[in-house]
């Protein structure tokens, strides 16, 4: 198969890489998550991930989009994230620190942060 440019925006159109760039930057600024959900596949855990999102709970990025799982798996521990699974980057997946010190202030308290 050739490459066409057709192809490479297709890609980019499924991917987010600018906002892969800047969270990779600015892994040191980004929170741990408070708690993962854990499950097989038809479990669950996409009902769950809903409802937590809906108590005002945040999911993490996903580099692609798919609809399902967006704000509810990173993804990161297969290696979608350019082939790296680095403990050190997991946080990248996640909100800033600032992000969260705002809605503290904004909302009184601090979301919970979790990824499914």
């Amino acid at each position: 198969p050739t490459l066409s440019p057709a192809t490479y925006y297709r890609h980019l159109m499924m991917t987010r890489p600018l906002e892969e760039v800047w969270r990779f930057l600015t892994v040191p600024f980004r929170v741990q998550p408070d708690f993962l959900l854990l499950g097989e596949v038809r479990t669950g855990t996409t009902s769950m991930a809903a409802h937590l999102r809906d108590l005002g709970c945040i999911g993490p990025f996903s580099p692609w989009i798919v609809p399902l799982a967006s704000d509810k798996e990173s993804f990161y521990f297969i290696g979608h994230y350019w082939g790296m699974v680095h403990p050190g980057a997991y946080r990248m997946c996640f909100p800033l620190k600032l992000t969260m010190w705002l809605r503290r202030v904004w909302y009184g308290e601090r979301p919970q942060v979790f990824d499914a």
